[in-house]
């Protein structure tokens, strides 16, 4: 029981860390473009992910 326990946990875990491939997206012509920011300070600079 407690190796499913974790099992599951783990899958759980993993899924999560997953869910949030791009900081934000944007719908252009029917197209929906994703965003990672890759800089923290002004002026930011993004980079276009799939």
């Amino acid at each position: 029981m407690k190796k499913s326990l974790l099992i599951l946990l783990t899958l759980i875990i993993g899924i999560n860390l997953n869910t949030q491939a791009e900081d934000f997206s944007a719908v252009y012509n029917g197209d929906t473009i994703y965003y990672n920011i890759t800089s923290s300070i002004s002026p930011l600079t993004v980079s276009v992910t799939f």
